[in-house]
C-alpha cells in the first residue's frame, strides 16, 4: 500500500504505511522504503536519518542494495544510487531484477550507466 500510496503522490499516506511495517517487521527492506518515502516526501533529514541507520546495518547484516539506491535516487543523489546499484551487482541481489519495471528508477533510464548496467545484469533491452 505504501508503494501505491508513494506513487500516486500521497505522501502522509505512504509514510503511515511505511512506518507501520517498520513497526511489525525489522527488515531492513522496510527502513530503506521508509527512507524512499521520506525523501519523496521533502522529508530530506528524516530521510538521510534512516538511510544512514540501514547503512549501519548493512555493515552487520545483508541489506537489499537496489532499495537504498532507490532512495538515494529519491534525495536526488544520482551518483550514490549508481554505487548503490553497483553494489548490488556485486552482491547479485535479486532485487535487481526490478530494473526493468520499477518506476522509481525512470530517471536513471536515460544515463548510460543505467543502460550498461542492466546489459550486465542480463536485463534485455
Amino acid at each position: 500500500m505504501g508503494l501505491a500510496y508513494a506513487q500516486k503522490g500521497q505522501f502522509p499516506e505512504a509514510v503511515a504505511e511505511a512506518q507501520t511495517g517498520t513497526r511489525l517487521d525489522d527488515s531492513p527492506l522496510w527502513l530503506a522504503f521508509l527512507a524512499d518515502v521520506y525523501a519523496r516526501a521533502g522529508k530530506r533529514s528524516e530521510a538521510k536519518k534512516v538511510l544512514s541507520d540501514v547503512e549501519q546495518l548493512a555493515k552487520r547484516r545483508y541489506v537489499c542494495a537496489y532499495e537504498i539506491a532507490v532512495a538515494y535516487l529519491s534525495l536526488g543523489e544520482k551518483d550514490r544510487a549508481f554505487e548503490w546499484l553497483e553494489r548490488g551487482y556485486a552482491d547479485r541481489s535479486e532485487c535487481m531484477v526490478l530494473l526493468k519495471v520499477d518506476p522509481r528508477v525512470d530517471r536513471l533510464r536515460p544515463d548510460p550507466r543505467f543502460q550498461e548496467l542492466m546489459q550486465r545484469v542480463g536485463i534485455p533491452q
